[in-house]
């Protein structure tokens, strides 16, 4: 009776849902929960996926997706259950013991969180200059040899996709815990990912990398 789907861009499980609810006549809602790339969410091969209807987190972003060229009528601003939830979260300040044994090391910490740039940039709005690999560059010609850079795979990534950056200074990891991240790191260095706005309710000095 009813679909929910999320809002991944590229050829993601969503947009094949939003097919299978029209099709079916099955009403559809998909949920964006950034506040970039509206339109280009639903978009695969030229092809447009819209649903039924489009939650969104704020009048921001119910502004910005209409001007994106999302019809109005197809727009609900419904809140973010989960940015809510985590302002309440009761953080844990002991590390995971791989996280202690960096942080024994009594050296300069940069984590950088990853995500799928490159894959998706014909998606991608022009503010994003950059990739995930041409950033990683950056930051190693930005580190001295006492600095531990630890590169986050995105869900989406896998440990080979970096493996030839690893080093004795640079760490791959495909799962970290959110307290980890919180707390390890001397640097949080993202691009656009979700969880830099996450991380920012706990700390104030996180830098979402975007070169022009």
């Amino acid at each position: 009776k009813l679909i929910i789907t999320g809002s991944a861009i590229g050829n993601s499980i969503d947009k094949k849902l939003i097919s299978l609810g029209r099709k079916r006549k099955i009403f559809t809602i998909s949920i964006i929960e950034h506040w970039t790339n509206y339109y280009s969410r639903f978009v695969y091969k030229n092809k447009i996926f819209l649903p039924d209807l489009i939650f969104v987190n704020d009048l921001i972003a119910y502004k910005d997706a209409i001007k994106a060229g999302i019809p109005k009528q197809k727009l609900l601003v419904m809140g973010n259950v989960h940015f809510e939830n985590l302002s309440k979260f009761n953080l844990k300040k002991k590390l995971s013991p791989w996280a202690q044994k960096i942080k024994n090391q009594n050296k300069k910490i940069i984590f950088f969180l990853s995500e799928e740039i490159l894959k998706h940039q014909k998606y991608l709005i022009k503010e994003y200059k950059t990739d995930e690999f041409q950033t990683i560059k950056n930051i190693i010609t930005a580190m001295s040899e006492n600095d531990i850079l630890v590169i986050k795979c995105h869900p989406e990534e896998k440990v080979k996709k970096f493996k030839r950056f690893a080093n004795k200074n640079i760490i791959i990891k495909n799962k970290v815990t959110f307290s980890d991240i919180v707390n390890l790191p001397d640097f949080i260095i993202g691009i656009k990912s979700i969880i830099l706005l996450e991380l920012s309710i706990f700390r104030k000095d996180i830098i979402s990398y975007r070169p022009l």
